[in-house]
């Protein structure tokens, strides 16, 4: 009997701390927005992301959750990552910004870096990386941006 009793605290103990560490976890779900966008990269506003190196920042009514963060990294590639950050994402200024000296992308709340590169957690508290979306060059330098 003591040992039954024994084993019931342990899974008790167990069940208790699974929650208790499953309660404290901050990185949330980005929620789902449904977009396809074509940007015509002749058009003035996007003349300068097409240099290798460079990005722009598009807007939250038109792309993503909280907007995109487009780059460059060669000739006819592009990189779109959503600008909110996957560490507590319902947190209104968990937003990421491009800092060029270091080539990241940084939160504004948690201080969570991300590669300007590939979208990769380099630092922080967020256990994942930035949330990319699909990028597509078509001919007469359309480029389409979407999510599934």
């Amino acid at each position: 009997m003591n040992k039954l009793k024994f084993l019931s605290k342990i899974i008790l103990i167990y069940l208790i701390s699974l929650t208790f560490f499953t309660a404290c976890e901050k990185d949330d779900i980005i929620p789902y927005v449904y977009f396809y966008e074509r940007l015509y990269l002749d058009l003035p506003e996007y003349q300068n992301v097409q240099t290798p190196g460079n990005y722009i920042y598009l807007p939250s009514d038109r792309f993503g959750y909280n907007g995109i963060i487009l780059y460059c990294p060669s000739m006819d590639e592009y990189m779109a990552f959503e600008r909110n950050c996957p560490y507590n994402a319902s947190k209104e200024n968990a937003i990421l910004d491009v800092n060029d000296s270091l080539n990241l992308m940084i939160c504004r709340d948690c201080g969570s870096r991300f590669s300007l590169i590939d979208g990769l957690k380099v630092y922080g508290p967020s256990k994942y990386s930035a949330k990319t979306y699909y990028t597509i060059m078509q001919l007469n330098n359309v480029l389409e941006i979407y999510n599934q």
